[in-house]
């Protein structure tokens, strides 16, 4: 297929046109977005409640803490 013809610039073909209203005509945005929303919300409450289930580590040691008794040098 080549370059469009300057007439033709920017414009859409009639057939084009009308397969692309069949095909987004069972579009609904408004559902879209509801769907959207109740999915976000889903899995919000999925992860609060995976987050506050989890059990939080034991800290056995803080970083400055030494492991190994202090000695004296002989």
């Amino acid at each position: 297929m080549g370059a469009p013809a300057a007439a033709d610039a920017g414009t859409v073909a009639r057939d084009v046109k009308t397969r692309l209203r069949r095909e987004n005509k069972p579009l609904n945005p408004a559902a879209i977005q509801r769907q959207i929303q109740a999915l976000r919300a889903e899995l919000l409450t999925l992860t609060t409640a995976k987050q506050a289930s989890r059990p939080q580590p034991v800290i056995r040691a803080k970083p400055n803490d030494s492991t190994k008794q202090p000695r004296q040098a002989f």
